[in-house]
C-alpha cells in the first residue's frame, strides 16, 4: 500500500472518530438540556399539585407570627408538609410563605422539626427570596427559580401560588431540591450519550487496529516473498555465470569448479522455493510461535554474505567480516530462518545504498549481558528526521526514493518486528557522510 493511500486511510478513520465524538458531545448536550427541562417541569407540576391541596382559608386564618404555634390550623399544615417531605426523598424543604405589606417575605409554616437547623418559625422573614415571592404574588403563576445559594445550601426551587376562590394569591408554596442532586441527574442522562459515543469510538479503533494488523500481515508476507525472490535471483545469476563459463572455450579448465557452483546455487534455490511455498517463517512471526533454538550465529552471517556475493560484485562493494576468532563461537537462541532474513535484509540495504568501491563491514560481538551484530556501510547517511520514521513501515527516505533502487519501504519494519520478537532491539546509527550502522542487540 502506498504512503498516500495510508495517509488517506488514516484521515478517513480520524474523520469518522471526530464525527462520532461530535455526535456524542451534541447528544450529551441535548440530553442534558432535555433532562434539565424535564426535572424543572416535574418540579413545577409537583409544586402546583401541592399548592392546589392547600385551602386558602387555612392560610388566611394564620397570623404569620409566633401566635400560630398554638393554632390547630398551623399544626395540621405542619403535619401535612412533614408527610410530603417524608415521601419525597429528593425534596429537602417544603414551606409556605406570605408577603407583608412592606414587601417582606415571611414563613407561615415549613416541614422542619423545631430542633432542626433549617427550621423557620412562623413569622420569620427571609430577605434572600422576598423578590421571588413578590413576583409570584404579583404574577399568580408558578415558576422554577434559577439555581440559588443561601445560608442553608444551593437549591433548585419551585414556587406555586395558593389562591382563594376569587383568584387572589394568599400564599406561596415552595419546594427546594438540592442542586447537587439536580446536577447528578442531568450528568447521568448526559453520560449515556457520551458512553455510547465512547463505545462506538472504541469499536472503530478496534476495527482500525484489526485492519492495520491484517495489512501488516499481508505486507510481511509480501516482504517475505520479495526476500525469497531476491534469494532466487542471486543464485540464478550465479548459475547463468557458471553456464557461460562452461560454454566458453576459453574457460574449459574451470568446468569442475563451475559445476560445483551450479550445484550449490541450485540447492539454495530449492531451499528458498520451499520457504516460499510454506511461508512458515512469516506465519510463526504472526502467530508469535518462533522456532527458537541455540544456533551458532557466525555461520548465519557467512551464509548471508555468500548468498550476496554476486550482488556485492555487481555493486562493486567489498563485504568484510570483521568478527574476532573468539566471537565467532557465539551461540544465540534464535529462529534461524527469521534471523537469517534480518541479516540478509540489512546487508542488502547496506549494499544497495553504499557508494561503489567502498566496504560493508559486518561484526559479531558480545558483552556480559547480550550479543550484537553490527552492519556498517560508508553511504551518505540518514537524517535524524528519517531515522525516526524509517522503522514505521511503508516509509522510504528521500535518498532512497531518488535512487534507482527498488524497495517497498517496510523491510526495516519487518526486521525490527523480528528482532523485537526475540526480545532484542534494532538500532540505527548514522551521521551525514559517515555512513549507516545497523545494530541487532539480543540478550544472551
Amino acid at each position: 500500500m502506498s504512503r498516500s493511500k495510508i495517509r488517506a486511510s488514516s484521515s478517513y478513520w480520524s474523520f469518522i472518530i471526530i464525527i462520532v465524538a461530535l455526535i456524542g458531545i451534541s447528544g450529551a448536550i441535548y440530553a442534558g438540556i432535555m433532562s434539565s427541562r424535564n426535572i424543572k417541569t416535574s418540579l413545577a407540576q409537583r409544586t402546583e399539585s401541592l399548592a392546589d391541596l392547600i385551602p386558602a382559608s387555612e392560610i388566611k386564618s394564620l397570623s404569620g407570627s409566633s401566635q400560630d404555634l398554638t393554632s390547630p390550623t398551623y399544626t395540621n399544615l405542619k403535619h401535612r408538609l412533614i408527610a410530603v417531605h417524608s415521601v419525597n426523598s429528593d425534596i429537602r424543604f417544603v414551606y409556605i410563605m406570605g408577603l407583608r405589606s412592606n414587601g417582606q417575605a415571611f414563613f407561615y409554616v415549613d416541614s422542619e422539626d423545631p430542633s432542626s437547623d433549617g427550621y423557620s418559625p412562623p413569622g420569620q422573614t427571609y430577605d434572600d427570596t422576598h423578590y421571588d415571592v413578590q413576583r409570584t404574588f404579583s404574577s399568580g403563576q408558578s415558576e422554577v427559580l434559577p439555581i440559588e445559594k443561601d445560608n442553608f445550601g444551593t437549591w433548585l426551587t419551585g414556587f406555586s401560588p395558593i389562591k382563594d376562590i376569587n383568584g387572589k394569591v394568599v400564599g406561596v408554596l415552595g419546594l427546594d431540591i438540592p442542586a447537587h442532586a439536580y446536577f447528578v441527574e442531568v450528568a447521568k442522562n448526559s453520560s449515556i450519550a457520551i458512553l455510547l459515543a465512547l463505545l462506538i469510538i472504541m469499536m472503530i479503533v478496534w476495527a482500525r487496529r484489526r485492519q492495520r494488523f491484517q495489512q501488516q500481515f499481508l505486507a510481511e508476507k509480501a516482504f517475505f516473498l520479495s526476500f525469497a525472490s531476491h534469494e532466487i535471483r542471486s543464485p540464478l545469476t550465479s548459475v547463468a555465470w557458471a553456464l557461460r563459463k562452461l560454454t566458453s572455450h576459453e574457460h574449459e579448465h574451470v568446468q569442475k569448479e563451475s559445476l560445483e557452483d551450479l550445484q550449490r546455487n541450485l540447492q539454495h534455490i530449492l531451499g528458498t522455493v520451499d520457504d516460499v511455498l510454506s511461508l512458515q517463517g512469516m506465519e510463526r512471526l504472526q502467530a508469535k510461535k518462533l522456532a527458537k533454538k541455540p544456533v551458532a550465529i557466525h555461520p548465519i552471517l557467512l551464509a548471508s554474505i555468500d548468498s550476496l556475493e554476486l550482488m556485492s560484485q555487481e555493486h562493486e562493494i567489498n563485504v568484510k567480516d570483521l568478527t574476532t576468532s573468539e566471537d565467532k563461537q557465539i551461540i544465540g537462541l534464535v529462529d534461524e530462518l527469521l534471523f537469517k532474513r534480518v541479516i540478509t535484509n540489512l546487508t542488502v540495504n547496506s549494499l544497495k545504498y553504499a557508494p561503489k568501491n567502498t566496504t560493508v563491514e559486518i561484526v559479531l560481538s558480545q558483552t556480559e549481558h547480550d550479543w550484537m551484530v553490527s552492519i556498517h556501510n560508508e553511504g551518505p547517511g540518514i537524517s535524524p528526521a528519517d531515522q525516526r520514521k524509517i522503522f514505521e513501515g511503508f516509509y522510504r527516505t528521500k535518498q532512497a526514493e531518488a535512487s534507482k533502487q527498488k524497495g517497498s519501504g517496510f523491510g526495516l519494519m519487518l526486521c525490527r518486528n523480528i528482532v523485537l520478537s526475540h526480545g532484542g532491539k534494532l538500532e540505527l546509527e548514522s551521521k551525514k557522510e559517515h555512513g549507516v550502522t545497523f545494530k541487532i542487540i539480543i540478550p544472551k
